[in-house]
């Protein structure tokens, strides 16, 4: 058979690691619509900014859960794009070690 399903290539590498998460550690997963997205002006969202705003919400306290976190940078993606309709899927995922 040739041909491809939706978001699979051909000759992607993918590596297997383990992480241990620490006490108040989150782990943030997504897909590419989440960087993928652009404001009204052009202006591309990108992998920093969300590191930035990852990183905002937990050291401000304004993300004291998996929950939170996930409300945070939702908000956050969300007062980006000023509320326009997102052009493409996304999905996160936010783990949060408590204790």
């Amino acid at each position: 058979k040739t041909g491809m399903a939706l978001g699979v290539q051909e000759g992607i590498v993918i590596e297997e690691r383990s992480i241990t998460l620490g006490p108040g550690d989150y782990l943030v997963t997504y897909t590419d619509g989440v960087t993928d997205t652009f404001s009204p002006d052009g202006e591309l969202f990108g992998l920093e900014c969300l590191v930035r705003s990852a990183g905002e919400a937990a050291f401000s306290g304004g993300a004291d859960s998996a929950q939170g976190m996930l409300q945070a940078l939702d908000t956050r993606i969300e007062d980006f794009t000023h509320h326009a309709p997102a052009i493409d899927d996304s999905t996160m995922l936010v783990l949060y070690r408590r204790l």
